[in-house]
């Protein structure tokens, strides 16, 4: 099991996350990055630092969406942002 997937089990017992595929996880984060507000999407983009390319820093070179998706729930982690990720992600898989 990929460390996101066990983070995020941890996190939300109650909803079945570990169904989600690296690539559809990602792309839930990245809309829920893209909600934020200013001052949280700020906080989220200092924890989580990009490349040139608006990729994330830590996982250039690296192929599929694994990586990122992990480096976006570590940095939901650090910024206390990862119960409003969930929650949004509990209910929109219907629980």
């Amino acid at each position: 099991m990929f460390l996101f997937a066990m983070l995020l089990a941890v996190a939300a017992p109650q909803c079945d996350i570990a169904r989600y595929a690296p690539a559809e996880l990602l792309d839930r984060e990245e809309h829920f990055r893209d909600s934020l507000a200013v001052v949280d999407r700020a906080r989220l983009d200092r924890a989580l630092p990009r490349d040139g390319n608006d990729g994330v820093a830590v996982c250039v070179g690296r192929d599929g969406a694994a990586c990122d998706a992990q480096a976006y729930v570590k940095a939901f982690d650090a910024t206390g942002l990862m119960p409003r990720f969930v929650a949004g992600l509990c209910s929109a898989r219907g629980r």
